[in-house]
């Protein structure tokens, strides 16, 4: 399966820790964002294209470990409006609360897959199980 993982700058070893347990477990990582880190200067255009066009538009699903900065919003919105599969994994469920400082309606939007608290790769992982034979019936049906 071709995943995403968005996260915000600070959210970088543990963005790798993911990605390696993912794709030790045979998905591909569409983008890895955390090669370059922070981007600035004229190739910021560059790179803004390949985070989304190429990491959220060619995956099957994006993961967001919160918290996330403006680019990770950024990325969730273009996910949602692509139609992604998109699942949330927040440290506490303080994010999920509609009436709570963290909550966006991004968050809490309908077309959220799942909002996971505190979760481990293997949680998302056995999500993901489930995801991946809905995709590939959505793309063996025909037209």
């Amino acid at each position: 399966m071709q995943l995403y993982l968005a996260s915000g700058l600070e959210n970088r070893t543990r963005v790798q820790e993911w990605r390696d347990a993912l794709t030790a477990a045979g998905h591909t990582i569409t983008y890895d964002w955390t090669a370059h880190g922070r981007v600035q200067g004229p190739q910021i255009t560059d790179i803004a294209w390949k985070e989304l066009h190429v990491g959220v538009q060619e995956a099957d699903a994006v993961i967001v470990l919160l918290p996330g900065g403006t680019g990770t919003h950024t990325e969730l919105g273009a996910a949602l409006a692509w139609g992604k599969v998109v699942i949330l994994c927040a440290p506490d469920p303080f994010y999920f609360d509609p009436y709570g400082e963290r909550a966006t309606m991004a968050y809490n939007h309908p077309w959220i897959s799942a909002k996971l608290v505190a979760p481990t790769p293997v949680d998302v992982l056995r999500l993901l199980t489930g995801v991946e034979r809905r995709v590939r019936l959505r793309m063996a049906a025909p037209p």
